[in-house]
């Protein structure tokens, strides 16, 4: 880092609110938006994140916004980016390279995933960056992939039992039935969390779908739901988002086949990939890892200073 670009980090400050303010909101019309997350999607997540206990940062240099970041207290002495698993790309009102700096002025750990972005995290502060392969499939080459994981006779009977299955896109409710029923699955605590992510996915799906960014699809047996998914667009990738299976049906495979019939979905629209996201040893057989994600923590300077403190008398 250059000493010129430590100086004006220095200049930087932040202000934290409880409330959606007017100087948020200029802020954020002020800053770059995320390819999915636009400025309105944001400014409404952040209204969802305040009702439901969570904190806005601001972070300026000489009067001017750098960076708006929404927060959920996680334990006592760090925060986490309400974005967290919601939406892939920035996580938040600010540029890919102020993100880490930004972050650094917020006075307390931050914890985030860096998901979708086009570099890793870097720089002073980041701590325990820690990398995630992902799986993506080149969509042309979906079935000479399938065939090397010896997968492509399990999706072919997943095909065929499913066959009196209908496949409904983009229907009213159907968003809200994956994601209600996914969270209940895998976070039933009842917990501000819950809600938060509840009402944060059906406003996503509620902006993002009509704009052709956001995709649900779901697999029905007559009028009854029996699995379901909902997707990103992001030009020429579809990045998966919610999955659910009613495991009510027993050994049908309507898990295999919403997957399945995902892929062929954005097949069938031109798009080149589907990413899968985080690596699963189940997904190596739709998809190989290809590129990372990351899970990591940024330090103000004197919790890093700490740190490296700590991990210098261990190594003695």
């Amino acid at each position: 880092m250059t000493a010129t670009l430590e100086r004006s980090q220095r200049k930087l400050r932040s202000v934290w609110f409880r409330s959606v303010t007017a100087d948020i909101e200029n802020a954020v019309h002020a800053l770059p938006a995320d390819a999915l997350c636009t400025r309105e999607l944001f400014v409404d997540l952040l209204h969802l994140n305040v009702h439901s206990g969570g904190r806005i940062a601001l972070v300026e240099q000489a009067g001017e916004p750098v960076a708006v970041f929404g927060l959920r207290r996680e334990g006592r002495l760090r925060w986490r980016s309400m974005l967290d698993w919601l939406l892939p790309g920035v996580p938040g009102a600010v540029s890919e390279e102020q993100v880490v700096p930004a972050l650094r002025k917020l006075n307390s750990e931050v914890a985030m995933v860096w998901w979708n972005t086009r570099t890793a995290p870097t720089g002073a502060g980041v701590q325990r960056a820690a990398p995630r392969a992902v799986n993506v499939l080149a969509i042309a080459e979906r079935e000479a992939y399938w065939r090397s994981t010896r997968y492509w006779s399990t999706i072919r009977r997943a095909r065929e039992k499913c066959a009196h299955l209908t496949v409904a896109i983009d229907r009213p409710g159907d968003a809200e039935w994956v994601v209600r029923n996914n969270l209940s699955k895998w976070d039933a605590r009842g917990s501000h969390r819950d809600r938060f992510a509840l009402e944060a996915n059906l406003e996503i799906a509620r902006q993002l779908t009509p704009l052709g960014r956001y995709e649900t699809l779901v697999l029905r047996d007559g009028d009854i739901p029996l699995a379901g998914a909902t997707n990103f667009r992001l030009g020429a990738t579809t990045v998966a988002g919610v999955l659910y299976r009613d495991e009510s049906v027993g050994g049908l495979p309507t898990g295999v086949r919403i997957i399945d019939e995902s892929i062929e979905y954005s097949a069938r629209a031109g798009v080149a990939r589907f990413d899968l996201g985080a690596s699963f040893p189940y997904k190596l057989k739709w998809a190989p890892e290809d590129g990372f994600l990351y899970e990591f923590v940024v330090s103000p300077p004197m919790i890093s200073l700490a740190h490296r403190l700590r991990h210098a008398a261990r190594r003695r």
